[in-house]
């Protein structure tokens, strides 16, 4: 069980930096 819930978590953190990373890239690219 807490295996899950350590993999939940991993694949969260994984999403959230990835959806940061497209939208910094997106305003970088925006204002050139």
């Amino acid at each position: 069980m807490a295996d899950i819930i350590k993999t939940a978590m991993l694949y969260s953190t994984l999403i959230v930096t990835i959806n940061a990373f497209v939208v910094i890239l997106a305003l970088i690219i925006k204002t050139h």
